[in-house]
């Protein structure tokens, strides 16, 4: 179990008019990952001077011997650049940071302001979500898994994975390869996109297992935990950094697991709240 903050963000909503955005993802797995809002620097008492998209697109410790790729870097500089432009839309002159803030105040004066929970529990009988279990690993599989699908078909893909591996059996799945992933999740829809994404992890968490800590190829736990040590941007940059992990994921990680506050933006959100404050301000 992991703690998490207890506290609500009534202005949630306005950090979507408020934080910034990048550019699509060019991974052909998640048409979803187009938008995000960046995640707010203000959680931790230390604010990061912003670095430029060349610097922030360099490797860091944790990728071990392999390079990223051109697509990752491209993301972590896209990423860099959008934090210093100060906005997720800058191209819309609405909704405002005002007009954002009073859709947040009507939905919950409607449906309550929610909490987060103060522990994270992997409860079995949950289905595959987005990212609310206490292992960052389990919580970015689950995500990938929930891509451009249904949580009926997302929750079918983890169960089944479960049963061919064991629950949460990621070396287990790193040993059995790809071609076996893809036939264990094939349920959950673009199987092999969604193997791939989540072998490439797995491959990553091995490396950093291998050339940061100094254990054997097969030793040791795969583990994404460290990442909690990370501040909010540092964080969202080594969660784009891996292929076909677009912001949107990251920033549902992030949201979920980690327990920050990111707003993560579906394709659907910008459209809905267009709508939202166009209505308001019509009555």
């Amino acid at each position: 179990m992991v703690a998490t903050p207890a506290r609500a963000t009534r202005s949630s909503l306005r950090k979507l008019a408020t934080s910034p955005t990048s550019a699509a993802d060019d991974s052909p797995l998640s048409s979803a990952d187009e938008h995000y809002s960046a995640p707010s620097p203000t959680r931790k008492a230390k604010v990061k001077k912003e670095e430029s998209p060349a610097a922030a697109a360099s490797p860091s410790k944790s990728t071990g011997v392999t390079p990223l790729s051109a697509s990752a870097l491209k993301k972590q500089s896209l990423y860099t650049a959008a934090r210093a432009a100060g906005t997720p839309f800058p191209q819309w002159a609405r909704p405002t940071p005002d007009e954002a803030q009073e859709v947040c105040d009507l939905l919950g004066s409607v449906h309550g302001v929610p909490e987060r929970p103060k522990v994270l529990v992997d409860r079995e009988d949950a289905p595959a979500g987005c990212g609310q279990v206490p292992s960052v690993l389990d919580a970015l599989v689950r995500t990938i898994l929930s891509q451009n699908t249904s949580s009926r078909n997302s929750t079918a893909a983890k169960q089944s994975m479960d049963q061919a591996y064991g629950r949460a059996g990621y070396r287990a799945v790193l040993d059995g390869g790809e071609a076996k992933l893809e036939e264990a999740i094939r349920c959950g829809g673009l199987a092999k996109n969604k193997s791939k994404a989540i072998m490439g992890v797995l491959k990553r968490a091995e490396e950093r297992n291998v050339h940061d800590q100094g254990l054997k190829p097969g030793e040791g736990e795969l583990s994404l935990d460290w990442l909690h040590e990370l501040d909010d941007d540092d964080a969202m940059r080594e969660l784009v950094s891996f292929d076909l992990v677009g912001p949107k994921t990251a920033s549902c990680v992030l949201l979920f697991c980690l327990g920050r506050d990111s707003f993560a933006v579906d394709t659907c959100v910008p459209l809905s709240l267009l709508l939202a404050t166009s209505t308001s301000t019509s009555t």
